[in-house]
């Protein structure tokens, strides 16, 4: 039996993270689930938002469920931040895909975005010179582009992906996003079966919306790939279709795009698919591969059914009736 740590989070995150393990207890994978505490429980509870206890766990089973975190405006920083450099994650991984079925978004989207951790503006020095005054240090280094490329490609290819295409605005941040395509292009050449396509910021946002079946695979920065997740997550139809996963060294920790919306918390109404779907990433990650795809046969199921669909995806289900939906299509499979 795997064993794997589960973190609910906070807002709406503890009642979608039950949603997700009974779909994957539903799937028949047996895991042993280690449930501890981040965030705001944990900052009551402990006096700090990512105990000790919580970082044993993760580094006993190395791989997570977790909820989202909330961020207080002043208080402790964000135990999301912490707990990626407490085990090195550095690669981020959104999927951005349309179901039919889903009365939002742009059908033909499926799109991967793999997004560095570790770097990029707001990652180095930032401060305020004086009540009108702020900047923002970008730190880009070769090492770390040609590592999250390298993840990306192999991403790519694992998954038949065949095109990978990379946003920036070199012809103005020369030493920072030059260095970053530089550093993607020389690891492409290991790569000859993909094709590398390099856009602007601003020219690829306006073909993604006009055109979001023409891209498969966005491999970006940290700042640009929070951007971009947010535009495809759109293109979807909801940041709440939204699965991840966030991978390190020995680490992998699953996880939505989505936030921890603490005005919907308790309302029941919130969308539990991309946390489903998380989970989904992460039997794939443990071997349960036929799970897996029982997982997302369900999603598929339900959405273009349309009986079951959330206030976001232009429905006025619950999040409880969805749930069910998943579980009876789960085990019907």
């Amino acid at each position: 039996m795997r064993r794997v740590t589960v973190i609910p989070g906070d807002g709406i995150g503890p009642d979608l993270v039950a949603v997700a393990r009974r779909v994957i207890e539903a799937s028949g994978t047996a895991i042993a689930w280690e449930e501890v505490d981040a965030g705001e429980t944990a900052f009551a509870r402990y006096g700090q938002p990512l105990p000790p206890e919580t970082l044993a766990s993760v580094r006993r089973t190395g791989v997570v469920l977790k909820g989202p975190m909330t961020v207080p405006p002043q208080g402790y920083a964000s135990p999301n931040r912490a707990l990626y450099r407490a085990f090195q994650a550095y690669a981020q991984v959104r999927l951005a895909y349309h179901f039919p079925g889903a009365r939002a978004g742009q059908p033909g989207t499926a799109i991967t975005i793999v997004r560095e951790l570790t770097e990029g503006l707001g990652r180095g020095a930032q401060d305020q010179l004086g009540p009108s005054t702020g900047f923002a240090v970008q730190i880009i280094t070769r090492e770390a582009s040609a590592r999250i490329a390298r993840f990306g490609f192999d991403y790519a290819r694992a998954r038949g992906l065949r095109r990978v295409t990379v946003p920036h605005q070199a012809a103005i941040l020369r030493a920072t996003d030059g260095l970053f395509v530089r550093a993607v292009r020389e690891v492409a050449e290991a790569y000859p079966d993909l094709e590398l396509r390099e856009e602007a910021m601003d020219a690829l946002c306006l073909r993604l919306v006009k055109r979001p079946q023409d891209y498969e695979m966005l491999l970006t920065d940290a700042l640009y790939g929070g951007i971009l997740a947010g535009l495809c997550a759109g293109l979807a139809g909801s940041v709440g279709l939204m699965p991840g996963c966030n991978s390190g060294p020995a680490v992998a920790i699953f996880e939505a795009g989505h936030g921890s919306a603490p005005h919907y918390a308790g309302q029941n109404k919130a969308n539990p698919v991309g946390v489903v779907l998380s989970g989904a990433l992460l039997l794939e990650h443990i071997g349960e591969a036929r799970a897996a795809a029982r997982v997302w046969k369900a999603v598929r199921a339900v959405i273009r059914e349309g009986r079951f669909l959330t206030y976001d995806l232009g429905g006025s289900a619950s999040t409880a009736e969805i749930a069910e939906a998943l579980i009876q299509a789960v085990r019907a499979d």
